[in-house]
């Protein structure tokens, strides 16, 4: 898709729910997405997908008015930033960022972890751009109240994933896949985890032939 063309739209209705898929935004059509996006009061679930390297940096900011309603999102391409209008969606029950290359991990957590009936989060590949990544408690209140499932893509770059005391409650599985290059990595706190009853872990660490 050139740069100036309409992104393609593939919707979905019935008597219970509204989809919408779109892919093909970018800086030029995005300002027409969110104007459509704005006026979809009934929208349950939304898809966004773009590719190559600007991806949907700084396409999805300013949406005055959000889908009140949307219960699952989904965004494909380079983010970097999530949009502040997310922690306005208070019935998203599932998340998924594949590819959006979030810098800030912190401020994102913050933002996610403060949704009400957020149960799945899905962070398949290249979510973040850190080495790290800690889920951490609020001050005050518990962050993650209703997750139940989290699915994390651990990247060779990562070298520690943490939970934090306070947070996800209810979690009840958890299912972290990718390689590492350090053998150091740390995988920490799920003592603080009460609800898990399911753990997948499918990471593969280098070789060390000195070892062997």
């Amino acid at each position: 898709m050139s740069e100036g063309e309409v992104p393609f739209y593939r919707t979905s209705k019935c008597s219970r729910h509204c989809k919408l898929g779109v892919c093909g935004i970018n800086r030029r059509n995005a300002p027409a997405f969110r104007s459509a996006i704005s006026n979809l009061s009934r929208l349950e679930s939304l898809s966004v997908s773009s590719a190559g390297k600007p991806g949907l940096c700084g396409c999805l900011d300013g949406i005055s008015s959000p889908p009140e309603n949307l219960q699952s999102l989904k965004l494909y391409g380079n983010l970097e930033t999530l949009p502040e209008w997310i922690k306005e969606l208070p019935h998203l029950v599932k998340l998924k960022l594949a590819g959006t290359r979030l810098l800030e991990q912190d401020a994102a957590m913050e933002l996610l972890g403060k949704l009400p009936k957020l149960e799945i989060l899905l962070l398949p590949w290249s979510s973040f751009q850190g080495q790290e990544l800690a889920f951490k408690s609020p001050q005050a209140g518990i962050s993650f109240g209703s997750l139940r499932v989290l699915v994390f893509f651990v990247e060779s770059r990562f070298k520690s994933v943490k939970f934090e005391e306070g947070t996800m409650p209810k979690l009840e599985g958890l299912f972290l896949r990718g390689d590492v290059v350090d053998n150091e990595f740390c995988f920490s706190g799920l003592e603080f985890l009460p609800c898990i009853n399911e753990v997948w872990l499918d990471v593969y660490f280098p070789w060390d032939k000195s070892r062997s």
